[in-house]
């Protein structure tokens, strides 16, 4: 087993080597903690010892010791306040302990069960330690990935023959972590068809196989097929890394087209907000890569909101309301979550997107009907890696109570009225856009159609409906809502079980084991509200729509 140390004790003078400044009474300058974690490797099995040792002054008992990661989730299980201390009220904490009275140089050692470090490799594991609520700061750690373990390829979705085309493969470990990507031209395809790319790779690592998702080549021009991932977090609020590095490995190592990275507004000063927007606006290039300016906001719950004007979201003055900057803060403090209503002030359809955050939670999920009406509502998350928000009892379904209006689904959503079109997306918070490792299940993705790869065409498409959603494989879906029914073509890399369309919250069409490739009619009776669904094995789905006819 791996061993990591965090040593925190009282420097006097200039002896202590290296240890942390702790006393009774917060010092003037703010402490810094030294945190050794030895074996870094991504998936390990790591314990964490902490030495607090007194100051001159003594330690008084009772102070509240606190050690945590900026998400929850990152090494959190089975991991527990120990039994003597009430959990209510102590949020979700590794590690939470009242200090035992201490005399001057007394030490107390703290040690946490064995938990096991995060599956994705990178800078921003950083550990938090808090005295009382003094924040002790800490380095990133860095987190290496392990070796490599198998070979994924990317193809582009639609192509026409005729013309050059490339496909990706990407090198990853055991846990999906990219160790390498290289580009393999391919030449010219003749005819039309479904076409995976079986290709292999030789190096110091050894030999390595491995098949693409299926491509459709077709005769004519089709769209372009962009791929995004929608929602994800950073180290600027409860994620992982630097905004600049979100972007880099959506573009470089997932390989997306696109991406929006939409830190929680309440725990984003001016700074930082500014930052998050200078780091979204210097990775867009168009024609090769999206950026979309995002935050997820709290006005029904919790939205992510797309700012298509982003020089009116680079004028937005706000801070934290409350004075909460962490979720720590807000669940130990019992503060309401911080809500910023000037971010979307004067905000039209024409400048703003705005999406449901998946059903997660009571005060997480948007509940139906809206308490307040929001500009540019157009959008549904309906699956993330927290799962799906699609219906109850529907596969992989959100951690979320059933009858709670505030995990509503989809279904909910759409008797009241809205005409949205559906979306996926990571919501990750490790730092791994489009391939994020950390949830209850594999994130989502978006595809649009569009004739080209800029911000407007991208937000058309999603207005359109040009555009579906994934369980995270590089399913095609296109649908075509015509007056007496819908036209479906699709693609998927296991046989589909069913195309549905699902209407008024039952199933108004099915076609079992749907041919793939060819675009299908389906005749449908009149309703309300209608999207198309294909089910594939093991859960996975993807989802086109909302019509209403």
């Amino acid at each position: 087993m791996k061993r990591a140390l965090v040593a925190l004790a009282v420097l006097t003078g200039a002896a202590a080597l290296g240890y942390v400044l702790l006393s009774e009474k917060p010092p003037e300058t703010p402490p810094s903690v030294a945190v050794d974690i030895r074996g870094t490797e991504v998936g390990q099995v790591t314990r964490i010892e902490l030495t607090l040792t007194a100051g001159p002054g003594g330690l008084s008992a009772g102070r509240t010791l606190r050690v945590g990661f900026p998400h929850w989730v990152y090494g959190s299980r089975g991991v527990r306040p120990p039994p003597r201390v009430d959990r209510l009220g102590w949020g979700r904490w590794y590690f939470v302990e009242l200090t035992p009275e201490l005399a001057p140089g007394a030490s107390h050692i703290i040690n946490l069960r064995p938990f096991r470090l995060p599956q994705t490799a990178g800078d921003g594991f950083r550990p938090l330690v808090f005295l009382d609520w003094e924040q002790l700061p800490t380095e990133p750690v860095a987190l290496e990935a392990g070796k490599a373990a198998g070979l994924s390829v990317i193809a582009p979705s639609m192509w026409t023959q005729g013309e050059e085309f490339a496909v990706h493969r990407r090198l990853v470990d055991a846990f999906g972590n990219v160790l390498e990507v290289t580009r393999e031209d391919k030449e010219p395809l003749s005819g039309e068809g479904i076409v995976p790319f079986s290709v292999s790779l030789d190096g110091p690592q050894g030999h390595f196989a491995g098949q693409s998702h299926p491509s459709l080549f077709v005769d004519d021009a089709p769209p372009r097929v962009a791929w995004l991932d929608l929602h994800g977090h950073s180290g600027l609020s409860d994620g992982r890394g630097r905004p600049e590095e979100y972007f880099r490995v959506a573009r470089h190592e997932s390989l997306l087209d696109g991406a929006a990275l939409s830190d929680h507004d309440w725990q984003l000063d001016d700074a930082e907000m500014k930052q998050l927007l200078a780091a979204t606006e210097a990775a867009y290039e168009p024609g090769a890569f999206v950026t979309i300016p995002a935050l997820e906001i709290n006005v029904n719950g919790h939205e992510v909101a797309y700012f298509l004007d982003s020089a009116r979201l680079a004028g937005v003055a706000k801070g934290s309301s409350g004075g909460a900057r962490t979720i720590h803060d807000e669940t130990d403090r019992g503060l309401d979550t911080a809500k910023v209503p000037d971010v979307l002030a004067d905000y039209g359809d024409a400048d703003i997107l705005v999406a449901t955050h998946t059903s997660l939670a009571r005060g997480m999920g948007t509940a139906y009907p809206l308490n307040r009406p929001l500009p540019g509502y157009h959008l549904f998350e309906v699956y993330s890696a927290h799962g799906s928000s699609e219906c109850a009892g529907c596969p992989r379904r959100v951690a979320g109570a059933d009858g709670d209006p505030d995990t509503a689904t989809l279904w909910d959503a759409l008797d009241t009225g809205h005409a949205l079109t559906l979306i996926a997306a990571g919501d990750g918070h490790d730092g791994r856009p489009g391939d994020p490792a950390w949830g209850a299940v594999r994130g989502g993705l978006t595809a649009v159609e569009v004739d080209e790869l800029t911000r407007e065409s991208v937000a058309e498409a999603l207005l359109l409906g040009r555009s579906w959603a994934t369980t995270g494989e590089r399913t095609i879906l296109q649908s075509r809502w015509t007056d007496t029914g819908v036209r479906v073509r699709f693609v998927s890399e296991e046989p589909a079980q069913a195309l549905e369309v699902i209407g008024d919250r039952r199933v108004i069409a099915r076609l079992d084991a749907p041919s793939p490739g060819v675009w299908l009619d389906i005749p449908l009776e009149p309703t309300e509200w209608r999207y198309v669904r294909l089910l594939l094995p093991n859960g996975a789905r993807a989802w086109a729509g909302a019509h209403r006819p």
